[in-house]
């Protein structure tokens, strides 16, 4: 084999660091280059690795120095100071502002990343972004009580002196800035070692996220330009200059109000020195004029911004900045040499006046350019107005001689055969010899020119090879962030990654990635946030608001009492009902309590209200028609009554009313005629909470010391329990089979079952204080509302998804919106993703040394535990039915028709499943019994496919192969006590492993040895057609031909321990799929043993056991722990050929 490029073993050493790093295992840079001496031959490539390690400590909110660097790399003292020099630079090239969803840069150590509750005297109330260098939250300024965006230093203590000196500059320049257009600063300090700025907060967004959605029109961009240009002109007049103006420091508030910020590169000309020195860059490259890009600091004045604004209008009018690249570099260059593309020949629509504006502010000469941004400002207004502005545009002659002045040997050249050519008449002879040296210096010029493109076209590749890599790592560090929008900033950053991938050459190193992060990514539950609106009353209770079952409306009442329905995606109101009604003689309450709920299909909503002193004496229980506004059920108040004691049927045909009797009566609707009473004959306290279940047929009824299920058909109780702490909450499971139940303090969500032969109430997570609890439409989802935060929770896996500020109402029906309260007053809606592509539960009592995984033909899952064969849907993970099989061993379908073989250790049967995905139960057939052990353990095996289907049992050493076609025929093979045993297909091979010791192959004929294979096995494996054995342990896999025993492949698993080796081959032995290092899933091609696609398991342990699904759709892998992972390899599919990502694959 020959030895590695020196490319490739960068590759492979960085691709070593991440793994180990990844796994907590903090190797040094210096332990890699003395185990590659090779990468000390050259300092790029020794810079490769240490940039390597710098992004990998950066990934764990890590800083990385210069001076650290250099103690350990001395003799590299230049080259790193360039190299964090360009990564500085690149690095700062973002910002957040008071209502970004900026992601926080891996980066210094941070001010505490959970939120604190005071900086300063002020109150916290929520974080609103990070950007490279600062976190913004909105927080509430002591004595005045007003919301202000604070700004703190990202690096808390560890700020360094520049740091520290920018923040001051930005308090100081903007301080005195006074003008409409500015975002005004109210106070700095510092306090605990966190220095923080307090400035207007702005309910808007930045023009870069307007720009997200497109190029503007010519008059919304001049619009919006002219009034930036005007606040400019305030900082000029003051001799404040910006230095860093781009679409992310203007701020578009609600109201259409232009404001500038972000004045922490700023600069007084009347005070030069201060954070720069000559050659240094500061600022946003694509932005940036060419002095301030060639570092000539004296050069940059009012002109300098003025070139920003310019090139912030060239991306508002044709979607992209003037100039762009792949680093940073790259961009100053061009911004110093070349010509930006005029906006007409990019977007043809641009007006000729607004092109010429615009390339008069990005002249490389700042004398060329307007002086001020007042002079901006008047001539955009001049433009808007329709009349001449003072800007001209550049004929052909300024354009020639700029060029020249440019390029003066490109000029020279071009001059010279100019002259050449007036020679040529001079004379024939004297024309000749002349025309030879110009030809000569032509083919010079045009091989330098040839060579030139080409490493053009291999600059441009590289760097956009480092933008899919740069993509790559930012996907990864979303979906491993632990927090909301993980999956759908890794899916986006996957998007952008492939887009780029497919103007490169094919690169299937490359592809595979972005394949493996893709299939991470979207295996991942996630919330991503929607919109936000006012939505009650400051100061009021959350309960007086309720969201529409579709999500799409929500209801509030308003400062004048009146009830308004309102659409929550423009929040524009729909219905007002002023009415709400107070008992006869009766005068309103002072700060009444309305409590509100709408019927399942929307047409009708619920109001109970409550006064001042928590009694409901004075105002109805009303329903009401939402569509028309009118009453139609009014119930009158009987003193004190609880506060959720109303909820509609399913089928919103009935609403069930609690009364202070303790009674709680039905009424139709909507006649509003009482139907039924459900009157207790035990417990006569009055109910507090009422829900209907899914079904409609049983309602749950919370009282102060208790908590029944009725059947409202039969009108009788069917479960109840007695408990001591109050009931906060109610939630139906889909399946109407449980009742989640929030106790005032208690721990945990406490889940009851509806009827009393099923199963005993568990608790399934702790969160303490609980206030609320919703589950998804797919039962495995329930949002835990807490005091501040919702926690979404998955009850298959048992694993806690992540936290998300503010307080969940509910998921709409078809479970793809959460809707949200928040501090303050405000409502949203967040758009939620339960991830079907990848599904996983928890089987506590899993046998996870035995065979634990099989698929029927119609895909239902068998999963071997301790004392039963559990059956599982695969699409959502839930049990469908239970087989009880005292000691399992085995549980394991056959490919040739609906039975399942199970063996205990005593006995082996068979029985037909039957099942299909429309009908949910399974029908199980009787048993019948194969073969039986009288004392000693019988273990197991299922070998060949369709009619040659074997059962292979181990008892006392004595192996059996008993045919399943006819289990009167068995054939027996004497054997040392083995592990595990394969046998071939067409039965002339069979391998025996023994536990970490040693793997035989045998002649199944003549019961005599082949051959005796290195290395620790625990299991082995043929493929179905019957040309591969694999056999593998915890160390690595080996890949034999079968008959030659050739080695066809070897796979490393990376790390040695992790389990002991699981494998499958597909149904059409196309794919092998084995356990990789840590919770990895690889999969082979078998043609040519290449690397397919890698699945990452939810959980950080190995897997025990793999297996397909026999139409290749589903794969599902089992852990030690009884965590079982399934993927639906057809959504997965579909994923992919979205992104023209190949798929290996082909699901049936």
């Amino acid at each position: 084999m020959s030895e590695p490029s020196t490319s490739e073993l960068v590759a492979e050493t960085c691709a070593q660091q991440r793994a180990a790093w990844s796994a907590g295992q903090r190797i040094p840079v210096e332990t890699f280059l003395a185990q590659h001496p090779a990468l000390r031959d050259d300092t790029d490539t020794m810079l490769d690795v240490i940039y390597n390690e710098i992004v990998l400590r950066e990934e764990l909110g890590e800083t990385s120095t210069l001076t650290e660097f250099r103690a350990r790399f001395p003799e590299l003292t230049e080259p790193l100071k360039q190299l964090f020099a360009v990564h500085q630079v690149v690095a700062s090239d973002s910002s957040a502002t008071a209502d970004s969803d900026a992601v926080p840069a891996a980066s210094t150590p941070d001010v505490d990343r959970d939120r604190p509750h005071t900086i300063g005297g002020y109150e916290i109330l929520e974080e609103v972004g990070r950007g490279g260098m600062g976190i913004v939250y909105r927080a509430r300024q002591p004595g005045t009580g007003r919301e202000v965006a604070l700004k703190v230093i990202l690096a808390g203590k560890f700020a360094s002196s520049d740091e520290i000196k920018r923040f001051h500059t930005e308090a100081q320049a903007a301080a005195k800035l006074e003008h409409p257009g500015i975002v005004p600063i109210y106070d700095a300090g510092q306090a605990d070692d966190v220095y923080f700025l307090s400035m207007a907060f702005i309910n808007g967004e930045t023009l870069a996220e307007l720009l997200a959605q497109g190029p503007l029109s010519g008059r919304r961009a001049a619009e919006i330009i002219a009034e930036a240009a005007e606040g400019l002109a305030a900082a000029h007049l003051r001799n404040v200059i910006h230095r860093d103006l781009k679409p992310h420091n203007i701020l578009i508030d609600d109201e259409g109000c232009v404001r500038i910020t972000d004045f922490g590169l700023a600069r007084n000309v009347e005070r030069p020195g201060s954070l720069t020195t000559t050659g240094q860059i500061v600022g946003t490259p694509q932005y940036m004029p060419p002095e301030q890009a060639l570092g000539r600091h004296d050069q940059v004045g009012p002109a300098s911004d003025v070139y920003a604004l310019g090139a912030t209008l060239y991306c508002a009018l044709v979607g992209r900045p003037p100039f762009d690249g792949a680093v940073a570099v790259e961009v100053l260059q061009r911004a110093a040499l070349d010509e930006p593309v005029a906006p007409r020949i990019l977007v043809p629509a641009v007006p000729r006046d607004l092109e010429t504006i615009c390339q008069k502010c990005l002249e490389k000469d700042p004398q060329n350019r307007y002086a001020s941004g007042r002079e901006l400002a008047e001539d955009l207004r001049r433009a808007l107005r329709g009349e001449t502005i003072l800007a001209r545009p550049i004929g052909w002659p300024g354009r020639l001689l700029r060029w020249c002045r440019r390029r003066p040997l490109v000029a020279s050249l071009a001059l010279a055969v100019a002259l050449l050519s007036v020679m040529l008449l001079v004379g024939l002879s004297a024309s000749t010899i002349l025309l030879r040296n110009e030809q000569r210096a032509t083919a010079a010029l045009l091989r330098d020119t040839s060579e030139a493109n080409v490493k053009l076209v291999e600059a441009n590749r590289l760097a956009d090879a480092r933008t899919v890599e740069a993509l790559l790592a930012q996907a990864g560090r979303a979906r491993l962030s632990g927090r909301a929008g993980r999956r759908f900033e890794g899916i986006a950053a996957v998007d952008k990654a492939s887009s780029i991938l497919k103007d490169l050459p094919p690169d299937e190193p490359t592809m595979l990635k972005l394949r493996n992060e893709l299939l991470a990514c979207v295996s991942l539950p996630d919330l991503r946030k929607e919109a936000r609106w006012e939505g009650y009353r400051k100061g009021s209770d959350q309960t007086g608001i309720a969201v529409s079952p579709d999500s799409e409306r929500y209801a509030r009442f308003m400062p004048n009492g009146a009830l308004s329905i309102r659409r929550l995606r423009d929040n524009s109101e729909e219905r007002s009902i002023s009415d709400v009604g107070y008992a006869e003689g009766l005068s309103p309450s002072p700060s009444p309590r309305f409590f509100l709920r709408f019927s399942p299909d929307g047409s009708m909503i619920a109001s109970v209200g409550q006064n001042a002193n928590g009694r409901h004496a004075e105002i109805p229980t009303t329903i009401w028609n939402v569509a028309t506004g009118e009453s139609l059920l009014s119930v009158p108040a009987e003193g004190y009554w609880c506060t959720d004691d109303v909820d509609f049927s399913a089928d919103s045909n009935r609403v069930a009313i609690g009364f202070s009797d303790g009674n709680v009566r039905l009424f139709s609707l909507p006649d509003g005629v009482e139907i039924a009473t459900l009157e207790p004959t035990d417990n006569r306290t009055m109910p507090t909470i009422i829900r209907f279940s899914p079904a409609g047929d049983l309602l749950a009824v919370a009282r102060s010391n208790g908590l029944e299920v009725w059947n409202t058909t039969q009108r009788k109780v069917v479960n109840s329990f007695s408990h001591e702490a109050e009931i906060r909450s109610l939630a139906w499971h889909p399946t109407a089979d449980e009742v989640a139940c929030v106790h005032l303090d208690r721990d945990g969500l406490r889940i009851y079952p509806a009827r009393s032969d099923v199963a005993k109430p568990r608790t399934v997570f702790a969160l303490v204080p609980m206030i609320h609890a919703a589950f998804h439409p797919d039962g495995r989802t329930v949002a835990i509302v807490g005091a501040r935060t919702t926690c979404l929770f998955d009850l298959k896996s048992e694993q806690k998804l992540f936290d998300v500020d503010g307080l969940a109402i509910g998921f709409s029906q078809d479970g793809r919106f959460l809707s949200f309260g928040f501090a303050g007053s405000r409502i949203g809606r967040w758009q939620y993703s339960s991830a079907p592509e990848c599904r996983s539960f928890v089987c506590n009592d899993a046998a996870t040394d035995r065979v634990g995984l099989s698929f029927s033909r119609d895909n239902l899952l068998a999963v071997c535990c301790n004392d039963r064969m559990q059956l599982v849907d695969p699409d959502n993970a839930r049990e469908v039915a239970a087989i009880p099989v005292a000691s399992a061993v085995l549980g394991q379908f056959l490919t040739k028709d609906d039975t399942l073989v199970t063996v205990s250790e005593s006995v082996a049967e068979r029985r037909t499943v039957k099942w299909s995905p429309s009908h949910g139960t399974p029908e199980i057939g009787a048993p019948t019994v194969l073969a039986q052990a009288d004392s000693s353990r019988l273990t197991f095996g299922i070998i060949g496919v369709e009619e040659d289907e074997m059962l292979v049992c181990r008892e006392s050493g004595l192996s059996h192969i008993v045919a399943l076609a006819d289990p009167s025929q068995a054939q027996e093979m004497r054997f040392d006590p083995f592990w595990t045993m394969a046998v071939a297909p067409d039965r002339r091979w069979a391998v025996t492993t023994y536990w970490h010791y040693k793997t035989l192959l045998w002649d199944a004929n003549t019961m005599s040895l082949v051959r005796e294979f290195d290395g620790v096995r625990s299991r082995a494996e043929f493929s179905r057609d019957g040309r591969w054995l694999v056999v593998g342990g915890s160390q690595d896999y080996h890949i034999y031909s079968v008959g030659d025993w050739a080695e066809a492949c070897y796979i490393d698993r990376e790390f040695p321990g992790q389990g002991l080796g699981a494998m499958t081959f597909t149904r059409d032995s196309r794919l092998l799929a084995v356990a990789g290092s840590l919770n990895s899933i690889r999969l082979f091609h078998t043609s040519d043993w290449s690397e397919a696609v890698t699945f990452t398991m939810p959980v950080s342990s190995p897997a025990y056991f793999l297996t397909f699904s026999p139409d290749h759709r589903y794969l599902a892998a089992c852990t030690n722990e009884g965590m079982v992972c399934i993927w639906n390899l057809r959504l997965l599919t579909e994923q992919l050929a979205k992104r023209d990502l190949d798929w290996p694959l082909a699901v049936e």
